[in-house]
């Protein structure tokens, strides 16, 4: 068997959905024009189908009726070719209203060892150079005892990790490339970076300690790792139930779609 895939050849997103599918399966190609030699030919995109060959399939992108030229290019593809493959319910639809009988729906995907979800929690504060009120030994703590995708960045001075001090104008941005601030303090009062992450969107995981009984905040005991370490992972759970959304679109997984629907061709005899 011998499956040979024709896509512009510019690096940008439909190569890289032929070149996932190449690198799994060893009897795929991919090339800028059609293989006579081929048992099926696989055009990625549609407007590439030119000529009819042993067997055709093309990959369908949007339809854009308010492109003539482009919509009617569409609908021709479709009527001409031996089979279509879609990744929307909505333009299978649009397939079968202009008469394509053999339609396949497979979405393209991502690389999981690349995107995945992590989760960055901020830290902020002055050594006490009194007490031990800022409590950075929880931090300490925490950052051992935390997956590795969890990660902590500090402002201030005297925290477990690489900080420093940032000007007042300078902490905005800091609030907002960080996904939930940590206040691992044991006693405060109205501690201003709670107000200011809040003022910038930003989650608040904190004791209930100073005037935080008032204001927005996930809770965990005083001083207590598992407390903390709980709280932390109820944000982190948000954004990993977003990877779960996807889990199922993998690049293994679209190769693994196009192998079944290539075989089966074969097998029908095309």
């Amino acid at each position: 068997m011998k499956v040979h895939i024709v896509v512009q050849l510019d690096g940008w997103v439909l190569e890289r959905q032929a070149r996932e599918i190449e690198r799994r399966l060893d009897y795929v190609s991919v090339g800028d024009q059609p293989s006579r030699h081929a048992d099926i030919n696989y055009y990625m995109s549609y407007a590439l189908f030119a000529d009819k060959t042993k067997f055709d399939m093309c990959f369908f992108t949007a339809y854009q009726p308010d492109h003539p030229t482009l919509a009617k290019r569409w609908v021709d593809c479709a009527r001409e070719c031996d089979l279509a493959v879609t990744a929307a319910n909505r333009y299978a639809e649009q397939l079968k209203e202009v008469g394509v009988k053999r339609i396949e729906m497979i979405t393209p995907g991502f690389d999981d060892k690349l995107f995945y979800p992590t989760l960055t929690v901020g830290v902020v504060g002055k050594k006490d150079g009194v007490t031990d009120r800022k409590n950075p030994e929880l931090v300490k703590k925490l950052m051992e005892v935390l997956p590795k995708n969890v990660r902590f960045v500090f402002a201030g001075n005297g925290w477990p990790g690489r900080c420093r001090m940032l000007a007042y104008e300078e902490m905005p941005a800091f609030y907002r490339r960080i996904d939930v601030l940590f206040l691992p303090s044991k006693v405060e009062l109205s501690p201003l970076p709670v107000l200011e992450a809040l003022a910038c969107g930003v989650p608040v995981v904190a004791p209930d300690i100073g005037n935080l009984d008032v204001l927005p905040h996930t809770e965990y005991a005083i001083d207590d790792v598992e407390s903390a370490k709980k709280a932390i992972l109820k944000h982190f759970e948000d954004k990993k139930r977003l990877w779960g959304s996807v889990k199922d679109y993998t690049w293994e997984n679209w190769a693994k779609e196009h192998d079944k629907l290539f075989r089966s061709i074969i097998k029908e005899g095309g």
